[in-house]
């Protein structure tokens, strides 16, 4: 019995990581309720604010890399790109706290590169 499930471990990860990412969706849409369910969201928004739409997203992608890992085609990871993803959807998630606490701020000037755009962001105290 256990050989057989440590043969199919892939299998039955990227299962766990698939509901778990259905879940906290049907949690965060508020389409399903529980203490558990309302606990998780409620925490994920509290830390995370936007970028708790992020957690979701993250995990279907990682059940992708697992499932594609499970049927023997695993994905080569490109980690510099990941690494530019994380970073600029950290930068968005700034923009969108300021947006969110009704700080006043502007942009002034981009730059546009082959692959990263730099924003300044000027903060409108007076």
């Amino acid at each position: 019995m256990v050989e057989r499930l440590t043969g199919r471990l892939d299998e039955l990860l990227a299962l766990v990581v698939t509901v778990l990412a259905l879940l906290v969706i049907l949690g965060m849409t508020r389409l399903t309720h529980g203490s558990w369910m309302d606990a998780l969201t409620a925490e994920l928004r509290r830390w995370l604010g936007w970028g708790a739409w992020s957690v979701p997203l993250l995990l279907m992608l990682g059940a992708a890399v697992l499932w594609r890992r499970a049927l023997g085609q695993a994905p080569e990871i490109p980690w510099r790109r990941v690494i530019a993803l994380e970073l600029l959807l950290l930068g968005v998630l700034g923009l969108l706290a300021l947006a969110d606490f009704g700080l006043p701020a502007r942009v002034v000037d981009f730059r546009a590169g082959p692959a990263v755009t730099q924003f300044a962001v000027e903060p409108g105290f007076t």
